[in-house]
């Protein structure tokens, strides 16, 4: 963890090296807690100013606890709350302080490399941004990508009322069957993985893969989203 005391407005921030070669970046606030980007997250708050604003709407309308112009309720999920972030193609996971938003990062940005690099392009897991968390808050926060309504291979399942094409329900259940083995077989001789101190991926199950029929690719009419409810 290298310090860095080049970071305007904020008195302390260090990198912190990934796994897989990426860096991190910490931030002590002035107010109090811990900010963390990952690097696509430095990325997109670096180069867009009116999303740090956005960050800043957010964050009031959290605080006071009020639904309205960036803070709208989305799904549920085992451990949180997902909300959307305004009009953007982002999520805010807000987490009771019970749940760690720091071990679902670690895990989830990590895994992100793991699917681009060794993956075909219809299996990915969602960018993940950063998080934000404080002794002194009642929840934790983690900022991420947005995909498509949220519908998973569980919905799939459960679908009885011909909502969805048959055809491209079959095949997606059908490919699902196997995506866990696809993945596993990656993660066990990615770079990094002995590093790596905990199971990888979230609990496995069909509420906790998203199927993207607005995003087909070359090998499949879709895109399969691992996420973490």
């Amino acid at each position: 963890m290298a310090e860095d005391r080049e970071s305007a407005g904020f008195p302390k921030s260090d990198f912190i090296a990934r796994y897989d070669g990426n860096r991190w970046r910490k931030f002590e606030l002035n107010s109090g807690g811990t900010l963390i980007l990952t690097a696509r997250g430095q990325e997109i708050m670096a180069f867009n100013p009116q999303l740090r604003k956005h960050v800043l709407a957010y964050r009031s309308e959290a605080q006071n606890n009020k639904q309205k112009d960036f803070r709208k309720w989305f799904k549920a999920g085992g451990n949180s709350d997902v909300y959307k972030f305004g009009d953007r193609p982002m999520v805010m996971k807000e987490a009771s302080t019970a749940y760690s938003v720091w071990n679902a990062l670690d895990r989830m940005d990590y895994l992100y490399g793991i699917c681009r690099k060794f993956l075909p392009n219809y299996i990915r897991v969602p960018d993940h941004y950063g998080i934000l968390y404080s002794p002194d808050l009642k929840k934790q926060y983690l900022l991420m990508q947005k995909v498509n309504e949220g519908l998973t291979v569980a919905d799939l399942l459960n679908d009885t009322n011909g909502n969805i094409n048959e055809g491209l329900k079959k095949l997606a259940i059908m490919e699902f069957q196997g995506l866990e083995d696809k993945v596993r077989n990656v993660i066990d001789s990615a770079p990094g993985r002995d590093q790596m101190p905990r199971e990888l991926l979230p609990d496995w199950s069909a509420g906790n893969v998203i199927v993207d029929f607005t995003t087909p690719t070359k090998e499949m009419p879709f895109t399969f989203w691992i996420i973490d409810q």
